[in-house]
């Protein structure tokens, strides 16, 4: 929930944050493709680095640590935000958090599958999930008030904060599930098994894919909604 709080917390202010920097390097994109760039740029990076990153927890059986690092590089991807100067800063910044919830996501994911038992896996995994889901719906809510009230800082600062909140709940918290690795380890190490692959697998991730973009689309739209445009 702090994770999520911390990721969406930004997602109405980015924007605006945008829409108000100077571009020189970028000028020649319209607005809100330009926005939109930005903003995917996370998902981008983040979905091309995270078969990696899942297989190499997987293989060292260890998915605390990524979590953590993961908590931690976004948290102070975020908070780079109150220095960027120029829309080139918000591309080292997005690539930045891309890499930080590469590493956090497959882990978490994992470790929950580990720490939960088999006949009572989908209502812990409707708890995470649910929790996440508020973090999600009232980090909007949350940033919208910091930056009408407070400015764009006061919303960095605090996404920053439940990040660094969440890597403190990870350390004392959250229990380490080591499994025995030493038939995988005298494998070949693959970044990607074909054998997951099923047809439930490939139609519920496009059903996924299809909902986040209707969801995601909109935002890059918002200083044009603003203006009354």
């Amino acid at each position: 929930m702090a994770d999520a709080l911390g990721n969406s917390i930004i997602l109405v202010s980015l924007p605006l944050f945008v829409a108000q920097l100077p571009s020189p390097i970028l000028a020649s994109i319209p607005e809100s493709l330009l926005i939109g760039i930005l903003i995917s740029l996370c998902g981008i990076v983040f979905s091309a680095l995270q078969p990696l990153t899942g297989a190499v927890s997987d293989r060292m059986s260890r998915r605390k640590p990524f979590i953590i690092w993961g908590l931690v590089v976004m948290g102070f991807g975020t908070l780079a935000y109150v220095i960027a100067g120029k829309a080139i800063d918000i591309v080292f910044i997005r690539l930045v958090q891309g890499i930080g919830v590469a590493l956090t996501a497959p882990a978490a994911l994992a470790l929950m599958a580990i720490s939960s038992e088999k006949d009572t896996g989908g209502g812990s995994m409707g708890i995470y999930t649910g929790f996440r889901t508020v973090g999600f719906a009232l980090g909007p809510l949350l940033g919208g008030y910091l930056q009408v009230t407070y400015g764009f800082n006061a919303v960095f600062i605090a996404g920053s904060a439940f990040l660094f909140l969440a890597v403190i709940l990870v350390q004392v918290l959250v229990r380490e599930q080591p499994a025995d690795t030493t038939e995988a380890r005298s494998k070949p190490f693959r970044l990607f098994d074909p054998g997951v692959l099923t047809v439930s697998l490939i139609a519920l991730s496009v059903a996924m894919f299809l909902m986040t973009s209707a969801f995601s689309m909109i935002t890059t739209l918002e200083p044009q909604l603003n203006a009354g445009v």
